[in-house]
């Protein structure tokens, strides 16, 4: 996944949170839009990508960061007590 969004430009969207200024100009609310654009995309590939189950886990995620890291506390939790167990 994470080379399909750097390919698509949206790994630093994944990556962080991006946040709006108070009292924002009109140069910076531009950015905000095309940044929830970028997001919206980026959370949809991550919809798209996961299975029923894994989807449940994170539908009520609003932004791609947000689902990223359930699944990413998910998978790597899961690998962790795999490695405990072995």
């Amino acid at each position: 996944m994470r080379t399909f969004f750097m390919s698509q430009d949206l790994w630093d969207i994944v990556e962080k949170l991006f946040s709006t200024p108070e009292n924002p100009t009109v140069e910076q609310f531009r950015q905000e839009k095309k940044e929830k654009l970028r997001d919206a995309s980026a959370l949809f590939a991550i919809q798209q990508a996961v299975d029923d189950t894994n989807f449940s886990r994170i539908m009520g995620a609003t932004t791609s960061k947000e689902a990223w890291d359930l699944l990413k506390e998910e998978f790597q939790g899961t690998a962790k007590a795999t490695e405990a167990s072995s």
